[in-house]
């Protein structure tokens, strides 16, 4: 009786092993079809200040931009083709400075104290992101 049940753990040991495997190799496969595709390669950097678009740059070259705020504090944006970043800031807590470089589109860099946004939009129309129906 005893041999019988040692027989079913065996099988039942097997069969979770190569189910954690085939879900394991799934989730893997998952990730390296989002990582390679990853966001789409930005072609503009738009710049807004207290809601309104201030400017669209391309990613072609190498800028740098002071953005001046109406409280007299500024941001200085770096412009490059790996990537945009605020180099320097007056705000108190810099923590747009320390969010680094951002190089997808979707990502943006935002200042509060002085009101602005930084994003990178990609370069082609990809299209709703859900459908509902």
């Amino acid at each position: 009786m005893f041999e019988c049940a040692k027989m079913k753990s065996e099988r039942l040991r097997k069969a979770d092993g190569i189910l954690i495997a085939a879900v394991l190799a799934v989730a893997c496969l998952a990730a390296l079809f989002f990582y390679a595709r990853g966001g789409e390669k930005p072609a503009l950097a738009v710049i807004e200040q207290d809601g309104r678009e201030l400017m669209r740059l391309p990613l072609d070259g190498e800028r740098d931009i002071r953005i001046e705020g109406e409280g007299g504090g500024y941001n200085l944006v770096e412009i490059g083709p790996e990537g945009v970043r605020v180099a320097q800031a007056d705000c108190p807590d810099l923590t747009c400075v320390h969010q680094g470089t951002i190089r997808r589109a979707g990502e943006s860099i935002i200042c509060l104290p002085h009101r602005l946004v930084i994003r990178l939009e990609g370069g082609a129309d990809s299209g709703p992101d859900a459908v509902t129906g």
